[in-house]
């Protein structure tokens, strides 16, 4: 199971380095997915340390 949400976390964090990048784009409608994707990264992330608190 740890290597199921180690997995799940290292895939979160690349998300979130992903959206990283597209906030950096002049464009304002890309800062606008990039900021919903880290959202979701955000959200992945919280729910993963709630499975690890639960197990």
């Amino acid at each position: 199971m740890n290597s199921v949400v180690e997995l799940q976390q290292d895939r979160a964090e690349a998300i979130h380095e992903l959206a990283g990048y597209l906030l950096a784009s002049e464009s304002g409608v890309t800062r606008s997915i990039a900021d919903k994707i880290s959202e979701l990264a955000a959200l992945i992330q919280e729910d993963l340390l709630i499975a690890l608190d639960a197990s």
